[in-house]
């Protein structure tokens, strides 16, 4: 990818993000979660916009899951999860974390910013989640250099569905997450080069053979030997942003670190699992 070459995806993504929420804004300016109407044009009110749940309890520092409370974190060797310790699955990424919880107010604005087309609710989740982004980064630095990303990459979407979509919620995020870090953001880096079939309508076992081979590293030298994070908006299996991490290890990456602006809680995970993912809002619970 040349310089020129991601200077113009930059643009594009740029001037459309500014064009289509500014034209939401005007059309429409009630909450998407409480449908209040407020003074300022906003899809999320500030009400709605401060009980969004952080992620605060301890995590494992690999698959980045929440420690249930604080007497499991006491017996978690290496503040590793039991699938992490017991090597369940092989992960490919050397980090994940996530910031919010995917509950129900933010499945609410996930779901407008995805399916209805509320293109401003991304420059509403994206400008919260980057500055707190850029700390837990900051923090995974004092303790890792690998963790000091050079290049920022979304999960791609497979262009049938991009065309559908329209656009890449990811993309968006990382956009947010690039310019909070001061890191360029490789938006055609990484493709996906088959249309997978929906994540929440499969196993464990099947999410995994779904996404196999389904990424490519169109451009290898430009992520050989640099640290590179790697952006999604929602972490639950971690079968997708997995087998991203593979293709770019593979390409030369020297780490990759995972970033999602929300996660279910185990339950939901265990729900998804069990065929109730579709109740639960996600399409493709990752």
């Amino acid at each position: 990818m040349t310089p020129r070459r991601s200077l113009a995806m930059r643009g594009l993504y740029e001037a459309w993000a500014f064009i289509s929420s500014t034209i939401e804004l005007i059309l429409s300016s009630s909450c998407v979660i409480c449908g209040a109407r407020g003074a300022l044009a906003t899809p999320i009110c500030e009400g709605c916009q401060s009980s969004f749940t952080l992620i605060e309890a301890h995590c494992c520092k690999v698959c980045g899951r929440p420690f249930g409370n604080e007497s499991v974190v006491a017996h978690s060797e290496g503040f590793l999860c039991g699938e992490c310790r017991s090597k369940k699955h092989r992960w490919y990424f050397d980090h994940a974390f996530s910031t919010f919880i995917y509950d129900e107010k933010m499945r609410a604005a996930i779901l407008a910013f995805k399916y209805k087309k509320r293109f401003s609710i991304g420059d509403v989740l994206g400008g919260l989640w980057a500055p707190l982004l850029s700390r837990h980064i900051a923090d995974l630095e004092d303790s890792d250099e690998r963790s000091r990303p050079d290049l920022v990459l979304p999960v791609p979407l497979h262009r049938k569905r991009l065309r559908s979509r329209e656009f890449n919620q990811a993309a968006i995020l990382a956009r947010f997450s690039g310019i909070a870090l001061g890191r360029p953001v490789a938006y055609d880096v990484l493709a996906r080069i088959r249309d997978t079939e929906y994540q929440s309508r499969l196993s464990p076992v099947q999410k995994i053979k779904n996404v196999k081979g389904a990424f490519k590293v169109t451009e290898p030298k430009v992520i050989e030997d640099l640290n590179v994070l790697l952006i999604d908006d929602i972490f639950t299996t971690g079968a997708t942003v997995n087998e991203c991490a593979k293709m770019m290890k593979k390409a030369g990456a020297a780490s990759v670190i995972v970033a999602t602006l929300a996660r279910p809680t185990h339950a939901q995970v265990g729900e998804a699992i069990g065929g109730k993912a579709m109740a639960l809002g996600a399409d493709e619970w990752a």
